[in-house]
């Protein structure tokens, strides 16, 4: 997650299922963000193999738990 607060995966069904880090914002970290050209909000899910499974601006989480539905069974 970045540029936005953790969601609470309790209350979504997807508790013990992910594992969310959120990259703070303060100088440097905005700085590497903005030299890598990630936008501020952000998320990225990973997959086991360390591929980008699903991206997008804006944390929703009827779009993540399809996502985690329909590949991790």
């Amino acid at each position: 997650m970045i540029g936005q607060p953790a969601p609470d995966t309790e209350l979504q069904g997807l508790a013990g299922k992910l594992q969310i880090l959120v990259v703070p914002s303060d100088p440097a970290n905005d700085l590497e963000l903005a030299r890598t050209r990630i936008p501020s909000p952000s998320f990225y899910l990973l997959r086991p193999d360390g591929y980008v499974g699903l991206a997008g601006t804006q944390y929703d989480p009827a779009t993540v738990t399809r996502y985690i539905e329909e590949h991790f069974r």
